[in-house]
């Protein structure tokens, strides 16, 4: 059903400049990072309209490499001006896949 994939990202990027859906997202590699990871409707920047509730991190303790967070969408969330990827860590890599078409 989901047609694109914004491939890996580890820093806050345009995932698509035009409106669209979004399926869902895949958020891992926890291990020393503590931060945010937030989807806006803005085809340019973290701002504007917040697509999802933003998803907190919490530093691991561990290893941490195994965690994983999948949000898929049982209904697509909409966007009209764009999909703003943004994420902010305090340490560690965050790896993230955004779904959408």
């Amino acid at each position: 059903m989901w047609t694109k994939s914004s491939g890996l990202k580890t820093a806050s990027a345009v995932i698509k400049a035009a409106e669209g859906d979004l399926g869902g997202i895949i958020v891992s590699g926890l291990a020393a990072a503590a931060g945010v990871v937030a989807l806006y409707d803005n085809a340019s920047a973290a701002s504007g309209e917040q697509l999802i509730p933003p998803l907190s991190l919490i530093a691991s303790t561990g290893n941490g490499n195994d965690r994983q967070i999948e949000i898929k969408f049982p209904r697509p969330v909409h966007f009209f001006n764009g999909c703003y990827l943004s994420i902010t860590t305090t340490a560690g890599t965050v790896n993230v896949v955004v779904y959408h078409k």
